[in-house]
């Protein structure tokens, strides 16, 4: 497991941003969620047989998806290639509507 202490400046700013996207979805408002993922992001939803689009994140977040309340996140890998790209992996304890995931 990745500790927070350890990371780089470049590593630490990643990790502040998978904060920070956790922190809009709390918000529950679309279009800065939108603005923050690229518009040819695919990411993983637990709940999903397969990676989701920029468009299915957002909706994930919103109408009758459940509430995040709270979040606890456990960087496991944060990696930062060339200064351009960087690949996260983590895992997370989260309470949606009362309801631990």
């Amino acid at each position: 497991m990745s500790d927070r202490n350890d990371f780089n400046a470049e590593q630490a700013a990643l990790w502040r941003y998978v904060e920070h996207l956790w922190d809009l979805s709390a918000g529950r408002d679309a279009a800065p969620i939108r603005e923050a993922l690229h518009p040819d992001y695919a990411g993983c939803d637990t709940s999903a047989p397969a990676p989701h689009d920029r468009e299915a994140a957002v909706s994930a977040v919103l109408g009758d998806a459940p509430r995040l309340v709270d979040r606890v996140l456990h960087p496991l890998s944060v990696r930062v290639y060339d200064g351009a790209f960087g690949v996260v992996h983590y895992r997370y304890e989260a309470t949606v509507q009362g309801e631990a995931i």
